[in-house]
């Protein structure tokens, strides 16, 4: 019976259907690159990175140096997801923040990759760097 919460949820969540359009938005601050410069943009954006992984994951922080973040890998068939992050130089000081997420649930997680990508895009670049996806009121 552990296994009917999360089968609900999955089924529960596929019932929320996003328009072309907003499905269109949430890819497009999904593929947006995270770009900071050394010095202050790399340490606020950083910063907010760290701060958006341990407010919206349900296992905590293993490892959180200058370069990467990293949760603890989901156990079970969890739907909630752990995530990597890793500040990758560009060359000329600049960087990439890449996060990366998944889950121990065969169904799929939630929310779904692009979804949460999305949101740490638009956490880590800042309210006035894109149009809001969380406010949304499908993609919640």
């Amino acid at each position: 019976m552990k296994w009917l919460g999360p089968l609900l949820v999955s089924i529960l969540a596929a019932c929320t259907t996003l328009t072309p359009e907003q499905e269109l938005h949430l890819k497009t601050i999904a593929a947006t690159p995270v770009v900071c410069s050394k010095g202050d943009d790399c340490e606020m954006k950083w910063g907010r990175a760290i701060a958006w992984i341990s407010r919206n994951s349900q296992w905590k922080i293993q490892t959180q140096t200058d370069n990467i973040i990293q949760t603890y890998t989901p156990i079970g068939a969890s739907a909630a997801s752990g995530f990597l992050v890793n500040k990758v130089p560009l060359g000329d000081g600049r960087y990439e923040i890449m996060m990366t997420s998944g889950c121990a649930n065969f169904i799929g997680c939630i929310p779904d990759a692009t979804t949460l990508r999305a949101r740490f895009n638009e956490f880590v670049l800042g309210p006035e760097a894109l149009p809001s996806v969380s406010a949304s009121p499908a993609s919640k």
